[in-house]
């Protein structure tokens, strides 16, 4: 499922993402989970695609999609990493943001989230002004 083609076709070999409205955009970073696949574009957009039985798509259901959709209410996205289940996103303002379903480890104190929610209490950084033009590792 979800090579951002149809939903049929499996690939052996590296194919291009289409279709899903993701057109010709720049791509910074990707990121999959155990069957699903997200993408930051270069205007900081996620966009996701795959599984989505868990609500690991944040698009506030559990439907499964072949192409990529854009996941509302994320801006600044910097980051992606997907679990089994689950999706997290920071973002450049430093807040961490989780959906789907993480069997208790979304870090919410609910087992789940359709849609993308923050994390309270957690600061990547990038949002501090100490932190602006360097490395993270240049302020330890």
């Amino acid at each position: 499922m979800g090579h951002g083609g149809d939903d049929h076709t499996q690939y052996l070999i590296p194919t291009n993402v289409t279709g899903g409205g993701i057109g010709d955009a720049t791509v910074i970073q990707v990121s999959a989970g155990s069957s699903h696949s997200m993408a930051i574009t270069a205007v900081r957009e996620v966009w996701t695609w795959g599984d989505g039985d868990a609500g690991q798509l944040g698009h506030g259901e559990k439907e499964h999609l072949a192409v990529p959709r854009g996941v509302e209410g994320i801006e600044g996205a910097v980051g992606v990493a997907g679990g089994v289940h689950h999706s997290v996103v920071s973002t450049d303002e430093g807040r961490v943001l989780v959906f789907g379903n993480g069997h208790g480890s979304l870090g919410l104190g609910v087992a789940e989230a359709l849609a993308p929610t923050v994390i309270e209490g957690i600061n990547t950084g990038h949002g501090d002004k100490e932190m602006e033009g360097k490395d993270y590792w240049e302020t330890i």
